[in-house]
């Protein structure tokens, strides 16, 4: 089962990952977790994980761990990720993700 983003925030390729392949330290927060898996049950992913590739083929979820844990949780086997790309500042990608549709232009 494929968890497929419905928005692009980004002009660049999405990748459906394998869940397998993926990796974070967060643990997240029980009442959070069941929110985002309320919300993925009733709209699906709506923005892609941005994730940093590691040296072994695997990647770290820079920002989404949320999302990741609670779609392992509701068993999907890939999710939709932004990789992130040789000379992207990472602090400055996880300021953007963290924008509300306010914040832009």
């Amino acid at each position: 089962m494929k968890l497929l983003a419905t928005n692009r925030l980004l002009d660049r390729e999405v990748h459906c990952i394998p869940v397998g392949k993926l990796a974070n330290s967060y643990r997240g927060k029980i009442g959070v977790i069941s929110e985002v898996k309320r919300s993925i049950r009733e709209s699906g992913l709506l923005n892609p994980l941005f994730v940093v590739p590691a040296e072994d083929g695997t990647y770290k979820v820079h920002v989404g761990n949320n999302r990741f844990i609670a779609a392992k949780k509701l068993g999907y086997t890939h999710i939709d990720c932004y990789i992130a790309e040789p000379g992207d500042d990472l602090k400055e990608m996880d300021r953007f993700f963290k924008m509300k549709p306010i914040d832009f232009p």
